[in-house]
């Protein structure tokens, strides 16, 4: 489906500085669309270093309306 095939891109697709995207794929196993979506407590996001509560919200936000 449509949807299968957003949730399945990487994350680079998503608005993020390269930065940001380097930091999440070094410090968890988010490597598509999909992971975040499915990171519903946002555990893994929080626990990478320099994303708090806000910067996660903002990701998340990013791969919801990627898949919109």
């Amino acid at each position: 489906s449509a949807y299968e095939a957003l949730v399945g891109q990487p994350i680079s697709v998503l608005p993020i500085s390269k930065t940001l995207e380097r930091r999440i794929r070094e410090n968890s196993n988010i490597r598509k669309v999909r992971d975040i979506l499915l990171d519903v407590d946002r555990r893994v996001l929080l626990g990478i270093p320099y994303i708090g509560k806000i910067r996660a919200q903002q990701i998340v936000s990013h791969a919801e309306e990627h898949v919109s």
